[in-house]
């Protein structure tokens, strides 16, 4: 049966962080996006045998809890399920997505170190 627990990391302003999951938990991350410059946030398109990236969405601020949003711009939610176990990190680079990408270059990048658990 699968662990049903949610948590809820926020990586805002963070350039790497770290997080360890369980085999089959799920664990809900946000982080602002910069879209008023054109700015959003791109994942790797590799696939992971350690996890999956299991939904994407936008949440403006009156759907967010009071307690979790403070911040001025639109919020990047996303989730990721364990799937087995191992280590691996996730990039993810704030670009304009327009741009070539040889030689674009990030906003900013984000180092998420990912460990799944038996």
């Amino acid at each position: 049966m699968a662990d049903e627990t949610q948590q809820v990391v926020d990586l805002n302003g963070k350039k790497t962080a770290s997080k360890t999951i369980k085999k089959t938990q799920s664990c809900w991350f946000f982080i602002e996006e910069k879209t008023s410059d054109c700015y959003v946030w791109e994942f790797p398109k590799d696939k992971n045998i350690f996890f999956e990236i299991d939904k994407v969405c936008y949440k403006p601020k009156q759907e967010t809890s009071p307690e979790l949003y403070k911040h001025t711009y639109p919020v990047l939610w996303f989730k990721i399920k364990g799937l087995s176990s191992g280590e691996t990190t996730l990039e993810l680079e704030q670009v304009k997505p327009w741009e070539p990408k040889d030689t674009r270059k990030p906003l900013s990048t984000l180092k998420l170190k990912l460990k799944i658990e038996e």
